[in-house]
């Protein structure tokens, strides 16, 4: 199987939108220096129920959290966050921030029903990002098209569009 960016990661998917300037990791922490400031992330293990307790205590003054940005479910969560480097649920680290080229391909949009979005040309239904229950929206429904990114054997959800467009490939 050849390997990109996104092989490998193990969701949910804890992003931040830049990259560290320095990453110093031990058995209980992670530290990520950004700028002047160094922030943490705590690997230790926590008792069940009392997890919520423990990050309420580390966001105290003087203490450093790295507080993500995003948290990413699934890979087509993770391109809409835009996240550029994070942890996976196994404690991975993974830089997302180098662009890698990906086939593109665009759907015209047949129908939808309860935020799920039917594209001509693709067997199951896709669920975007967005709230598409709006009237105006379902009224201009054929208009819209659908650009779909290959990832992983998966067509990936990139962004809902006006325009037709015949590029091939994508750089994410």
């Amino acid at each position: 199987m050849k390997t990109n960016k996104f092989t490998g990661i193990n969701f949910p998917f804890y992003g931040i939108d830049y990259v560290p300037d320095e990453v110093h990791i031990t058995n209980t922490e992670i530290k990520v220096r950004i700028g002047n400031n160094i922030k943490t992330v705590y690997l230790e293990k926590h008792r069940a129920g009392n997890y919520l307790a423990t990050l309420y205590n580390l966001d105290g003054p003087g203490l450093g959290r790295l507080q993500f940005t995003s948290t990413s479910r699934t890979l087509g969560e993770l391109l809409l966050a835009k996240s550029k480097w994070g942890l996976d649920n196994s404690g991975h680290i993974h830089n997302l921030a180098k662009k890698e080229k990906f086939p593109l391909k665009v759907f015209k949009v047949d129908k939808i029903k309860n935020n799920l979005v039917w594209l001509k040309g693709l067997s199951h239904p896709i669920i975007v990002g967005q709230d598409l229950e709006d009237e105006e929206f379902k009224e201009n429904l054929m208009i819209y098209y659908v650009e779909m990114a290959y990832i992983n054997y998966s067509w990936e959800f990139l962004k809902l569009n006006l325009n037709y467009s015949n590029k091939q490939e994508v750089w994410i």
